[in-house]
């Protein structure tokens, strides 16, 4: 079963105890509901239980109206995707669809970019020498991190957009509505996220791989030229040992993407929900 699947399955679910739920709630009979012909159909709902010739997307118009009226729901689309945590819950489920089915995997990472500590692993893990690398789970730690950074700033977004495209759709072929909502939404809501971030993420990314290939750079030519080579190394124009320069520039260099990662934590609302969390 795939993620999409799996998130239709939740969504019937979660009809099914809506409609459970609420009837219990207002002590209603089912023929309070639904006129005699759809009786039946009702309680295969309340079931979670989808006949393919009758009901295979458990729900269809006219019963949606019913319980919809009935059951005092405020619409159609919070029967079908609930509110406050059923909603969070399922629009979560549906990023991470996104983001593995997603064709464009370059807008996605270039937005997990603006997570700092992952554009660090990230650079590190794919430019340093093998000694200053970064595991492999301790970068897809950083990736996963990188995402939820992701999701708590397009959250909003991705909410109204789900709204719009869901609010007026009911159940059938859902799977098919996922897909075409993923495909047609999250690319415009990728590339608008990294436009107010102007593409800062990319940059510091870039920055990092820069400094990163310089330290190589040093380490390469300190192995090729041997420990005697620094008794006789080339001196600047101030007299001042080559190595020291550039031991000041990949210093510098450091000193400044730990600045970065720093005004990041210090100023970012992310650290700061993750901080009122623990």
């Amino acid at each position: 079963m795939n993620k999409i699947d799996q998130i239709v399955e939740l969504i019937f679910n979660n009809i099914s105890t809506r409609v459970t739920n609420r009837k219990k709630q207002l002590k209603k009979t089912r023929s309070d509901i639904t006129n005699e012909s759809n009786v039946q159909l009702l309680s295969s709902i309340m079931s979670n239980q989808r006949v393919p010739s009758r009901n295979p997307y458990l729900l269809n118009a006219s019963i949606t109206d019913d319980i919809v009226s009935n059951l005092n729901f405020h619409s159609s689309y919070e029967l079908i995707w609930g509110d406050h945590s059923d909603l969070d819950i399922l629009l979560k489920q549906i990023f991470y669809a996104g983001i593995s089915l997603l064709k464009q995997n370059n807008l996605i990472e270039e937005c997990r970019l603006t997570y700092l500590p992952y554009a660090k692993a990230s650079a590190r893990f794919n430019f340093a020498n093998e000694l200053e690398k970064p595991d492999l789970e301790t970068l897809v730690e950083e990736q996963e991190d990188a995402s939820e950074y992701v999701f708590f700033y397009i959250n909003d977004k991705l909410k109204e957009e789900h709204k719009n495209f869901f609010s007026k759709s009911g159940t059938k072929k859902i799977n098919k509505q996922l897909f075409n909502f993923i495909n047609t939404t999250f690319p415009r809501l990728f590339s608008n996220f990294l436009s107010e971030t102007n593409h800062q993420g990319k940059q510091v990314y870039e920055l990092m791989s820069s400094i990163i290939k310089y330290e190589n750079e040093d380490i390469f030519e300190s192995i090729a030229h041997g420990p005697e080579w620094f008794q006789h190394e080339p001196l600047t124009y101030s007299e001042i040992p080559l190595s020291d320069v550039r031991k000041n520039i990949i210093n510098t260099g450091e000193k400044y993407i730990d600045a970065l990662l720093n005004e990041q934590f210090e100023t970012d609302y992310f650290f700061n929900d993750l901080r009122e969390l623990s």
